[in-house]
C-alpha cells in the first residue's frame, strides 16, 4: 500500500489526496471532513477508523472524532490536554489517547 496518499470514496467519486497536505480529519454526524493546506476541505462518507488504516505513522488519533498529522503539530499543552496545530486549530486529547500521542511525539526525534 502506498503510504504517501489517501484514497477517498464518496458520492460516486474516488479521490487521491497527498498525506502531506492533510492537517487533520474530523468526523461529525456521519461525515469525515479532511482539512488540508490552503483552507481546503474534502468530505468523505468513510469512517475515521477506515481512513486510519490508510495513514502513515505521522498521523495519530487524539480523540473519538479527530486524527491529526503530527507534521503540523505546534504544541501539546499538558495541563489542558490539548494540541495546537500550525493552522491554529486546537483540540482536546482524550485520556485514552494521551499515551499513544506522547509516544509518537517523543519518537519523532
Amino acid at each position: 500500500m502506498n503510504k504517501s496518499c489517501l484514497i477517498l470514496e464518496c458520492q460516486k467519486q474516488i479521490l487521491r489526496v497527498e498525506l502531506t497536505s492533510i492537517y487533520y480529519m474530523q468526523y461529525q454526524e456521519g461525515i469525515t471532513t479532511i482539512h488540508r493546506q490552503g483552507d481546503k476541505q474534502l468530505l468523505s462518507c468513510q469512517a475515521l477508523k477506515d481512513l486510519q488504516q490508510q495513514l502513515s505513522g505521522s498521523f495519530v488519533r487524539i480523540n473519538r472524532n479527530i486524527i491529526i498529522n503530527l507534521s503540523y503539530l505546534s504544541a501539546y499543552k499538558k495541563n489542558s490536554r490539548t494540541v495546537l496545530l500550525e493552522d491554529g486549530s486546537q483540540f482536546s486529547v482524550s485520556r485514552r489517547n494521551i499515551g499513544p500521542l506522547l509516544d509518537k511525539i517523543m519518537g519523532m526525534n
